[in-house]
């Protein structure tokens, strides 16, 4: 990422996944990338990721994801999540999205760490003003740029037991992809440190421009692999439907 663009990328809002298998405890491992969220005027917060970052292709968890308050390891103690969300592609189908989102709990989290935490989470906008703003994205050619935890940038001190992670970033062109609804293929990237594994689960961002002269930087998808992002209106969907049910409000769904 170019110095210009640098100082507004949300480095705070992602999170490495730390895995825990219940049978080796004293070995977690990485699990990809995730990143926080709210969708205003509720103060819920989420937590975003690939599904394939902690399920495997049986639908049989990889292991028990940990994710802590503070991406630098100064703060190692882990998020409560109160339950999981997913989707699917369509009501007939069997298959899940690539896609899981965790709700923090609120009676578990502290006002406090809440309040920090909402200091960091992305903002959600509404469907249509996403759909403008990729459509915006790919007429003009611009680049969208994203933020994760790749695999050549983190590792595990056993007999530390310290995990050593540095947030690192890309940017590239995007376009459709026909055969999905909902996706985006990703080219022309300035990646160049070898395989993007471990990035799976980070926040496509858009950098715009507010009317206070600002810039933001907005979820505008989630990455599922190296050359493809799913839009974020599937995950803004969902925790809509979600809310819908916690405060009885209604919303207008993606189709």
């Amino acid at each position: 990422m170019t110095s210009s663009t640098k100082e507004y990328i949300p480095y705070e809002s992602v999170s490495p996944i730390v895995l825990m298998n219940k049978n080796f405890p004293e070995y977690p491992f990485f699990g990809g990338t995730g990143f926080f969220v709210f969708f205003p005027p509720f103060d819920e917060i989420f937590f975003i990721t690939a599904r394939h970052c902690v399920f495997d292709s049986t639908n049989s968890a990889i292991g028990k994801p940990y994710v802590h308050y503070c991406n630098d390891g100064t703060n190692k103690k882990g998020i409560p999540f109160s339950c999981q969300l997913e989707t699917k592609y369509n009501e007939n189908d069997e298959e899940f999205e690539d896609l899981i989102i965790y709700v923090v709990d609120d009676d578990k989290i502290s006002q406090k760490d809440k309040n920090e935490l909402l200091k960091v989470s992305l903002e959600l906008l509404h469907q249509d003003d996403i759909d403008n703003i990729l459509n915006s994205v790919i007429f003009s050619n611009g680049n969208l740029r994203t933020v994760g935890y790749p695999a050549v940038s983190k590792s595990m001190d056993y007999e530390k037991k310290l995990a050593v992670t540095e947030t690192r970033g890309f940017y590239a062109k995007v376009t459709h992809e026909n055969e999905f609804k909902h996706r985006y293929k990703l080219k022309n990237g300035n990646w160049s440190d070898g395989e993007l594994n471990g990035f799976s689960g980070s926040p496509m961002i858009e950098l715009l421009h507010t009317t206070q002269g600002n810039v933001k930087a907005v979820p505008v998808g989630v990455l599922l692999t190296e050359s493809h992002f799913i839009s974020i209106n599937i995950a803004t969907n969902t925790i809509a439907n979600y809310i819908n049910q916690s405060h009885d409000v209604q919303f207008s769904t993606v189709s």
